[in-house]
């Protein structure tokens, strides 16, 4: 977990786990790596507590640790007093420490959210953050053992599948939680190489001798919560890991270690009530469970592992499969979709369920990678309600009905393609381009147009030869279109279609809805709402990449000026 380590991160809650934990890396950073302590039973006295850490036959070393601690302030004055315990605990370790308080509750409100989830996100995106801003590429948290059983309960009463009952993981990459807009990530970037170069600076001085060890205090005190809602897709900053050293040892372990070294500890009072499940779990669930087997935790941690290993391997065979069934798309269908991702239905169905739903868990988390730029777990907001609706989509009938997936996904049938995608805000995809004289070519809705006028009528043959012959070699039909150049107004509009918008095209006997026009010409259901139409200024439809032309406005017979119109997907 160490090797090669920089610096250590260490989330100090002020609770029993996380203040043993800060004294074994504190312990393992002088190097005193023979430090043990006097457990309960002959087996404990013989466990070496740092020996999950490393390799024994390697030097372990810490050049830094650090210190985050972060106030959600849910508990009022009994979490400020936890903030002030740990400012003291740290330096009377002289470790630096990083302290913010965070309104959660708020955040949950204006977000919507539920305040767990909110306090998830900003306690991981708090700890990434202090990570980077301090040169450290592990993170340390107090989870042990009887938190890993008590996750596994969790998870085994929501009917998790073997993914979710893997639990924790020692080693992991950290979290991270939406991203920043470029310019608010390109000064967090110039920040970064600024500290990174005064703590180099520090750094040699301190090799030199120049520099003494300092402890103390690093405050960022009634923070805004957005400021560890979202961070920058920052690439140049080096790849930090969630380390957790004691899942190896059970809670009641840690608290000797506390009472055997003379540790002082906070104890959050919501911990004692049993209106939340873990606490629930933990007071009568486990007792009851241990009366019948006293190894209980250990047990369940070992079947943790075991099916961890099980669930690698099954992840590695559902990865290889799901590759198979990938569709590519061709050009017309790509434009503005830059992250989707296209399974063959008929390929998938002809997998057994069971692997079926492994391929549909790995097809969701390599769309959550794209969307996110980094390969995270699924963890527990996917659940078996989420994969039974993308299973029916696999066996309905019925193109263009679409799902919403957590992490802010969505998928949709389309013929025989399962299609998922970051989901995108549908206002956003407005636009209202004009095409003039000046400006003949524009660009809007995936697609670039080119406006030729004023061609002589004789080329009208010629034209719609072209327009065939690039239908022939696309794969689809009107990519380009003959236009009376007389019915033109000077301007034209190249918008999306309006909601009931109805025209007279070529080829019908009567209006029809364009929403109905564009199902026939199958153009995919994802982008019938932005999909652009050219149009006059008055709101008369004129012509639509993949669509027939207007009545109205299509070249004929007694055509005596001609303009054409091409469109190309970019």
């Amino acid at each position: 977990m160490l090797d090669g380590a920089k610096g250590v991160l260490i989330a100090v809650s002020g609770g029993a786990d996380s203040v043993a934990l800060m004294d074994m890396l504190a312990r393992i950073s002088r190097g005193d790596r023979e430090a043990k302590w006097n457990g309960r039973s002959e087996e404990l006295t013989s466990r070496e507590v740092f020996q999950p850490l490393s390799a024994p036959s390697s030097r372990v070393f810490v050049p830094r640790l650090h210190i985050a601690h972060i106030d959600h302030q849910l508990r009022g004055l009994e979490s400020a007093e936890d903030a002030e315990f740990v400012r003291a605990l740290a330096e009377e370790f002289g470790l630096q420490v990083t302290i913010s308080k965070v309104d959660v509750q708020a955040a949950a409100a204006s977000s919507g959210r539920g305040i767990e989830e909110m306090a998830r996100e900003i306690r991981y995106n708090f700890l990434l953050a202090v990570a980077n801003d301090t040169g450290c590429d592990r993170i340390a948290v107090g989870h042990t053992m009887t938190d890993q059983a008590e996750t596994f309960l969790m998870r085994l009463i929501r009917g998790a599948g073997l993914r979710g009952l893997s639990a924790m993981r020692p080693v992991v990459p950290a979290h991270r939680f939406g991203r920043a807009s470029e310019e608010k990530a390109e000064g967090r970037r110039q920040k970064a190489d600024g500290r990174r170069q005064k703590a180099e600076s520090r750094r040699q001085k301190a090799e030199d001798g120049t520099e003494k060890a300092e402890g103390g205090a690093r405050t960022a005190a009634d923070s805004d919560p957005s400021a560890f809602c979202l961070l920058p897709s920052v690439s140049d900053l080096p790849p930090v890991s969630i380390i957790r050293p004691l899942l190896g040892i059970t809670r009641e372990e840690v608290e000797a270690y506390c009472s055997q070294h003379g540790l002082r500890f906070r104890t959050d009072t919501t911990n004692l009530g049993l209106q939340y499940t873990r606490n629930r779990l933990r007071h009568d669930v486990l007792p009851a469970l241990a009366a019948i087997n006293p190894r209980i935790v250990e047990s369940i941690s070992r079947l943790a592992e075991n099916i961890s290993g099980d669930q690698a391997v099954l992840d590695d065979l559902a990865l290889s499969l799901l590759q198979r069934t990938r569709l590519e798309q061709d050009d017309w269908r790509a434009g503005a979709e830059k992250m989707v991702f296209a399974y063959s239905i008929s390929a998938l169905l002809e997998q057994p369920v069971a692997i079926r739903r492994r391929l549909i868990i790995e097809a969701i988390r390599l769309a959550r990678a794209a969307a996110t730029g980094e390969d995270s777990e699924l963890g527990g907001e996917v659940g078996f309600v989420h994969i039974a609706a993308l299973e029916g989509l696999l066996t309905g009938k019925t193109s263009g009905k679409q799902i919403d997936l957590p992490g802010s996904l969505e998928a949709w049938r389309e013929s025989d393609a399962l299609v998922l995608r970051p989901s995108r805000n549908k206002k956003k995809a407005l636009y209202r381009e004009m095409i003039t004289s000046e400006s003949h070519t524009v660009v809007a809705g995936g697609f670039a147009f080119t406006l030729e006028r004023g061609l002589p009528a004789e080329m009208i043959e010629s034209v719609i030869k072209g327009v065939r012959q690039g239908g022939e070699e696309t794969g689809r039909d009107w990519t380009a279109v003959a236009l009376d150049d007389r019915t033109l107004p000077s301007q034209l509009v190249v918008r999306p279609r309006l909601r009931g918008e109805r025209a007279h095209v070529i080829g019908r006997r009567r209006t029809i809805k364009l929403k109905n026009l564009m199902i026939g010409h199958k153009i995919p259901s994802s982008r019938r709402a932005t999909w652009p139409l050219v149009a006059t200024p008055d709101g008369a439809y004129i012509w639509s990449p993949g669509l027939p032309p207007s009545v109205e406005f299509a070249a004929h017979d007694k055509t005596t000026s001609l303009a054409t119109m091409r469109a190309s997907a970019i």
